[in-house]
């Protein structure tokens, strides 16, 4: 009888070892594996109670993570040291299962008061031990007094090293699911940064876009003001018209600095700004910039004083234009908020070197500062001094940051130095290539009136659907003694072409029917003499990708709207002396 109990007792706790081993093979979940280990663990020996600590290393404790039979309120709330005080603990610290028969006669451990509440009388823990690491302690607990014996031990054991595989595989699979979704939130956010940057690109795209259009719309009446202005000029003008023609030539040239610093930022921002390097002579651009800043400062009782290294190299390779532009920025803006006292030019050599200098320009002005708490920010786009208000200066909050961006691209720095109270001083540095001094260039023949009369008379075509901008080319050019022809648009020019040989043609690129530069292809495609003209493309287009487009067709210069009368002489008397 005996034995058929052992037999009885053996399979019920090889079938809750098997029954908990199938369950913890289909469960993901990791608190649903430990209660259903908890029960059938208890099952197995027949008791009512039974729990899982799980040890934490950082507290350095035992916490009740599932049990059965237990009241409501100790689960994930109990814990007891991980130490030979407890059962838990000794069995944790030893390896070795702790056994009690009868805790009301065993003084060796501190025992929890929930255990009285239960009447618990015996308990025996072991360690769930796994290949990695120890888990924990399983314990099974009962209010009535049970002897265990070797195969209780055994099952406990066998149980518990199945709870520890099971828990390491659980742990195993949350990791690859941690890692897949890991894997899955990389991927859908690389998707998102992808759809944001195409985003992004596709709305800078479009404000480039815009701006060109309203650039190209500004420019084109733009034109017109500014040449027949010039023209006017020439006229006899008694005092008054003079005074109103200053008028419309200064706020003529205030547009034309907000269109370029427009177009500039939109470059900027494009990523399609061009740093050009040729040789340049850097005390005729500060010359230029001082008689400038002179102009400017005529009207008021202002100093313009310039000190120059008189060792400076002669010739630099490097963006003549930028560096004029950055230079005369500055010196207007000091002539702008200096109402009385001076503005100094500095220019010499910060950093030495044989080949590649660093060269310091410094511009100081005595009036009202910049607070400290603005240096910082007037070199961002958009920032505009406080001082605008005080002094009636105009400003588009670009030239300083336009300035920095430019600087930048040149491997250069700009700040500025001021106390907020009185005076300022900005400053730039570029580093700058020395180049072999060239030859100077010959006086233009076009500096005056009477020298722009042709040395010999051409056929000239122009091109251009804009009524003012057409009517100024061929009054400009009767004024030099061509004979002019025009048209409005590409196909009367391919027409126009066919039919006479022309030396020049002035060819604006947007214009309806045929733009530009199919016009070129047709024209450079026919068997006459216009075939071979001179063909200047005359554009309200600054982007410079578009230059590029334009000279692969077939367009041998480009001048760009506003233009003045001067610059279409020299680009004749060129053309003259090349032939």
């Amino acid at each position: 009888m005996a034995e058929t109990v052992e037999i009885a007792k053996l399979r019920r706790q090889q079938t809750a070892i098997a029954k908990f081993g199938s369950f913890a093979l289909n469960e993901s979940n990791l608190q649903a594996i430990l209660n259903e280990a908890a029960r059938v663990c208890a099952e197995g020996l027949g008791t009512k109670y039974s729990k899982i600590c799980r040890f934490r290393p950082e507290e350095g404790d035992l916490l009740i993570e599932a049990g059965f039979g237990w009241r409501v309120g100790l689960i994930g709330n109990v814990v007891s040291r991980a130490d030979a005080s407890s059962p838990q603990g000794r069995a944790f610290t030893t390896g070795d299962p702790a056994i009690c028969e009868d805790l009301t006669k065993d003084d060796d451990f501190e025992l929890p008061r929930f255990y009285p509440e239960h009447g618990i009388v015996s308990t025996i823990d072991v360690l769930i031990q796994g290949a990695q690491k120890a888990y924990g302690v399983l314990e099974v607990d009962s209010d009535t007094r049970v002897t265990f014996d070797q195969q209780d031990i055994i099952y406990l054991t066998g149980f518990a090293n199945v709870l520890a595989e099971a828990l390491a595989s659980t742990e195993q699979r949350a990791r690859e699911a941690e890692l897949l979704a890991n894997e899955q939130t990389l991927k859908a956010q690389a998707l998102e940064s992808q759809i944001i940057a195409h985003a992004a690109q596709k709305t800078a795209e479009a404000r480039t876009t815009f701006i060109a259009t309203i650039s190209h719309e500004l420019r084109t009446p733009l034109n017109a003001i500014v040449g027949f202005s010039a023209l006017l000029a020439k006229t006899p003008l008694n005092h008054e018209q003079s005074a109103y023609l200053n008028v419309v030539q200064e706020n003529a040239s205030h547009l034309r600095s907000l269109v370029d610093d427009i177009l500039d930022y939109a470059k900027i921002e494009a990523g399609k700004i061009r740093i050009d390097n040729a040789p340049f002579s850097l005390r005729e651009i500060v010359n230029g910039v001082v008689a400038t800043t002179n102009a400017l400062a005529i009207e008021r009782p202002i100093r313009i004083e310039l000190t120059i290294d008189p060792d400076l190299a002669s010739v630099f390779l490097g963006d003549a234009k930028r560096v004029r532009q950055i230079l005369l920025n500055i010196s207007s803006n000091a002539v702008k908020f200096t109402k009385k006292g001076l503005v100094h030019i500095r220019v010499f050599e910060k950093i030495k070197h044989p080949d590649r200098p660093t060269i310091r320009f410094e511009i100081q002005d005595t009036g009202p500062g910049v607070e400290p708490d603005m240096q910082h920010k007037i070199f961002e786009f958009y920032e505009k001094l406080s001082q605008i208000e005080q002094t009636g200066a105009g400003s588009t909050g670009l030239g300083l940051a336009i300035s920095r961006a430019i600087i930048r691209l040149m491997d250069g720095d700009i700040g500025v130095e001021s106390d907020g109270k009185a005076g300022s001083t900005f400053w730039f540095e570029i580093p700058l290539s020395i180049a072999q001094p060239v030859l100077a260039s010959p006086p233009s023949l076009h500096s005056g009136q009477d020298q722009n009369i042709a040395t010999r008379k051409l056929s000239v075509l122009v091109v251009e659907d804009s009524h003012s901008s057409r009517t100024l080319l061929e009054i400009i050019l009767r004024k030099l003694g061509h004979s002019v022809s025009s048209c409005g648009n590409g196909a009367e020019a391919v027409e126009a072409a066919k039919l006479q040989g022309f030396d020049i043609i002035f060819m604006d690129l947007q214009m309806p029917v045929m733009n530009g530069i199919d016009a070129t292809r047709l024209i450079r495609a026919l068997d006459n003499a216009s075939a071979s003209a001179l063909i200047v493309a005359v554009t309200a287009d600054a982007f410079p990708e578009k230059h590029q487009q334009v000279l692969n067709a077939g367009i041998d210069q480009i001048i760009s709207k506003p233009f003045d009368p001067e610059s279409l002489a020299d680009l004749i008397s060129a053309y003259e002396k090349a032939k």
